[in-house]
């Protein structure tokens, strides 16, 4: 732990000595992760941005936000067009172009449906809609789980998929029956259809698609992995020291 900490003051002091520090973090309308609040306008807000915000600042290093979609962001941070992205699960081919820190938060994929079909669709596990008229809708360039990975493969499941940039247009659709499921972190989702009025209408089933840690990934071009071993000791630093999770009640409550 000592030999940690010492890294951690010596990068913050290299750091320091050094240009400016400036990373750039990608945000979209991901609640309660990063999002644009009635309060503050012009300013997103957010679990992921608290976080990132101070820890580089105990790094000596500024934080710059840019919102895109996310399969255009991972091409972005495969780019070196930016820095970081957040809420990124850890895949063998992310591997190759992005580092990844300490866990950052844990919260389940969940399938949500409209609520007057829970009793037509019963799904104990994905692989029980395979070839079935279910139509499932998904965010271009998300990775759910490895088991969803594994039956996209599929010529049948990939034809049921309904694949989107936004989720809000998913949420939509479910509500209107143009599609069966959407899949979504719990938290975010409950954010979400609070917000869109769909609370009553739209809501979690049992199956749980992955409870697997998300990360925050840093690309491989513009970052390297002292910068990421420093940024996740202090954000261990921040879970063990409660500030972390003053960041979750500020925004769970």
């Amino acid at each position: 732990m000592l030999q940690r900490l010492v890294l951690v003051t010596l990068f913050i002091t290299l750091s320091s000595k050094a240009t400016a520090c400036t990373k750039i973090l990608r945000w979209n309308d991901d609640p309660p992760f990063s999002f644009i609040s009635a309060a503050h306008p012009t300013l997103p807000i957010g679990i992921n941005i608290d976080v990132v915000r101070e820890i580089l600042s105990e790094m000596d290093c500024s934080l710059e936000l840019t919102k895109m979609p996310w399969a255009r962001a991972l091409e972005a941070l495969k780019a070196g067009k930016i820095d970081m992205v957040g809420g990124a699960f850890r895949t063998a081919e992310r591997d190759t172009f992005a580092l990844f820190s300490s866990k950052d938060f844990q919260s389940p994929n969940r399938l949500f449906q409209q609520t007057a079909a829970f009793d037509r669709w019963q799904v104990g596990a994905l692989a029980d809609i395979e070839d079935s008229e279910y139509r499932l809708g998904v965010q271009i360039g998300v990775s759910y789980s490895s088991e969803f990975e594994r039956l996209r493969t599929r010529a049948g499941f990939e034809k049921q998929l309904v694949a989107v940039n936004e989720r809000e247009s998913l949420w939509k659709m479910l509500a209107m029956g143009r599609i069966d499921g959407v899949i979504a972190d719990e938290l975010t989702a409950r954010a979400e259809l609070n917000s869109l009025g769909l609370g009553l209408v739209i809501g979690p089933t049992d199956l749980i698609v992955a409870d697997a840690p998300s990360y925050f990934a840093f690309s491989r071009e513009t970052t390297s992995p002292e910068f990421v071993e420093a940024f996740s000791e202090l954000l261990e630093n921040m879970q063990n020291d409660g500030n972390f999770d003053a960041i979750l009640e500020r925004y769970l409550d």
